[in-house]
């Protein structure tokens, strides 16, 4: 069977998804994205405590309507609306709750908002493999880094890293996106940046599974990338009691609907062969405002080692506030889940010393610590060592993978823990 072939079955796969979806709302007036979207009432309640969950979602699905988002290729006009918060209700994220959060979280796209759906997968084995998938809803003003000659907003991009050094990357844009779910028989959510050849499908009704499908003759990439997971999701500031905030920044939202997860993929480019399992992540970012306008600088990254799966979130906004999230279960049970910036701090090394902080733009480091409160007088303290830089302009911004190393200390305590890899990042828009 030929790398060509799995994907197409996939996409076999989705139209009959797509036909029960389609009979299910059948009875609905077609309506426009923008008046599709309904925020939501309550905004900005902020919880920095820490929680602890055993199941990612409950299974209660009654009430919950289908919903298909599709959103344009040209820029529109008008002020945008944002998602800034959910619902809880007794503390905990219903399946009523996570189901909105994969579906387009701003009103429309206009030159000042964006929103953003990242994948990513590296190898556990060998660091410089890896996969990273971005489908956007942004014009080069809101997001800087994208092609400003492009004149859709729509954009399918992919950076893929092999063993052997070289590595690829681009993009297709879309005419048009369409995204599914809420209700949908055994369907969490669906994308498709159409004409790409780009898509994603996820199975079940709490996120714990995820396919993105390529299929791009324009590239000559075929293949999947998949991610299981029995993680809760992250929010920026854990889950409050009744609403809970999605901003990490005013005006900036994050959902991070995959934290850690096995991840296996199988694709082929132009004709070579790229196959691993490793560790994968899957989030989403919004604003109705530029990414200049929130951010000075920010890290960011996730990775696994020893039965611990670590987000971690450090940063300045462009009003010198400091920011910061950090998430960290462990074999499941999240010990972590706060945006309390005294309990994690995230330096910069070069050669192993520290090194300037803030960044400024321009500045590269080879490594970073990573220092976590998991409790009282017990720190998680970890090295990550750049294996390879995956994607980034040298000056503004940086990603990588890399490998990860470190120690649990409790008092005097100290206990090495097993290797493990990362994928992580570097913002820096200060001159």
């Amino acid at each position: 069977m030929t790398m060509h072939i799995l994907p197409l079955s996939r996409l076999i796969l989705l139209g009959i998804i797509l036909a029960i979806f389609i009979h299910q709302i059948s009875a609905i007036p077609p309506a426009s994205f923008s008046t599709r979207f309904k925020p939501h009432a309550k905004f900005n309640t902020h919880n920095t405590g820490s929680s602890k969950f055993k199941q990612r979602t409950s299974s209660d699905t009654s009430g919950i309507s289908s919903c298909k988002y599709e959103i344009p290729s040209p820029l529109q006009n008008g002020s945008t609306q944002i998602h800034k918060s959910i619902e809880t209700p007794n503390k905990a994220l219903s399946t009523k709750s996570l189901l909105p959060l994969d579906g387009p979280q701003s009103s429309k796209i206009n030159s000042s908002s964006f929103d953003w759906w990242y994948y990513d997968a590296v190898s556990s084995t060998d660091a410089t493999e890896s996969v990273t998938v971005t489908l956007f809803a942004s014009s080069a003003t809101a997001c800087p880094w994208l092609d400003a000659s492009e004149s859709s907003v729509l954009i399918a991009y992919i950076w893929i890293s092999f063993a052997n050094g070289s590595s690829f990357e681009g993009y297709v844009p879309a005419t048009l996106a369409t995204v599914s779910g809420g209700g949908l028989i055994g369907v969490a959510s669906m994308g498709n940046w159409e004409g790409t050849g780009f898509s994603w499908v996820s199975i079940g009704d709490d996120f714990s599974d995820y396919e993105v499908i390529v299929d791009s003759d324009e590239m000559g990439i075929y293949g999947t990338l998949k991610l299981t997971t029995n993680l809760v999701p992250h929010l920026p500031c854990g889950i409050s009691s009744y609403v809970t905030t999605l901003e990490i920044e005013e005006d900036f939202g994050w959902a991070n609907l995959i934290p850690d997860a096995n991840a296996t993929v199988d694709m082929s480019v132009k004709g070579t062969s790229l196959q691993f399992q490793g560790r994968g992540y899957h989030d989403k970012n919004w604003s109705n405002k530029p990414f200049i306008s929130s951010i000075d600088s920010w890290y960011w990254g996730h990775g696994e080692l020893d039965g611990y799966s670590i987000v971690w979130f450090s940063g300045f906004s462009a009003s010198n506030a400091t920011l910061g999230s950090t998430y960290v279960p462990k074999d499941g049970t999240v010990l972590v889940s706060i945006c309390d910036t005294t309990k994690t701090i995230v330096r910069p090394t070069v050669t192993g010393s520290a090194a300037n902080y803030p960044p400024v733009a321009g500045d590269t480091p080879d490594g970073f610590t990573v220092e976590i409160e998991l409790a009282e007088n017990e720190w998680l303290r970890l090295n990550v060592s750049i294996v390879n830089e995956v994607a980034g302009d040298g000056e503004y911004y940086l990603r990588w993978t890399g490998n990860l190393t470190g120690t649990v200390e409790d008092g005097d305590t100290v206990r090495e823990l097993k290797s493990g890899v990362a994928f992580f990042e570097q913002f820096a828009l200060v001159e």
